[in-house]
């Protein structure tokens, strides 16, 4: 009785007219993907389940990139603290991992993010990725994701329910023949099974309602509030 249903602030930023374009120019139009990994590589690290999938992906992406040049180019977007994380390990430690981002870096059609994400996603065709929150936030594009799935059950198993709906709206991949299947089908190929499944929960969980965006449902219910 004393609470009002707004809309999340950070879905206006999506019904923007105009983003920041922050992709390397290419000699010829590519398809841009995001690859995002989440920073939860060991269990005894983490007391969420451990969602990444980056020790199994990270010399398989950067050879895919080199391998599409003309073809496509990647946007490496990791967590924060995936970085210190991999500076932990013995398997990693701070060379390796400062080369791997170097990499990224400078390679013709990569690039490392490590800023704002908005502008990016909708400036994409596409996002692979195993971060909770974006399984809602990328939706908001209308454009094809895939989710790499570690620990699916214990993952689904926090979610409620819109939370479960956005997660089973994407592509769900559980090995790199999936990642491998999603590049070409859905990027290259262009075949989107699920478009209309993504239209529909960002309509049912996602929107703002009124018809207005969360900012002005926010406005109108401090200021319509009785005192």
């Amino acid at each position: 009785a004393n609470s009002y249903v707004t809309g999340l602030p950070i879905v206006d930023e999506f019904s923007r007219s105009d983003y920041e374009n922050y992709w390397k120019t290419q000699p010829t139009p590519c398809k841009r993907i995001i690859w995002a990994p989440h920073w939860t590589l060991s269990q005894e690290r983490s007391i969420l389940p451990c969602y990444s999938n980056f020790l199994e992906m990270a010399d398989y992406m950067l050879e895919f990139a080199r391998t599409h040049i003309g073809e496509m180019q990647f946007a490496f977007k990791p967590h924060p603290w995936l970085k210190q994380e991999l500076y932990c390990r013995a398997d990693w430690g701070k060379e390796r991992t400062d080369a791997y981002y170097a990499a990224w870096e400078s390679g013709v059609n990569t690039q490392l993010e490590q800023g704002g994400y908005v502008d990016l996603f909708m400036t994409s065709d596409a996002l692979i990725h195993d971060c909770s929150s974006f399984c809602c936030e990328y939706l908001l594009t209308g454009k094809p994701v895939l989710f790499m799935a570690r620990n699916e059950d214990k993952q689904v198993a926090q979610l409620n329910e819109m939370s479960r709906a956005a997660f089973y709206s994407q592509y769900i991949g559980y090995s790199l023949e999936d990642l491998e299947h999603f590049l070409q089908e859905q990027i290259i190929a262009a075949c989107d099974p699920m478009e209309g499944q993504r239209s529909a929960t960002v309509a049912k969980y996602l929107t703002p309602p009124h018809g207005k965006s969360a900012a002005g449902n926010i406005i109108e219910a401090i200021l319509t509030a009785p005192l």
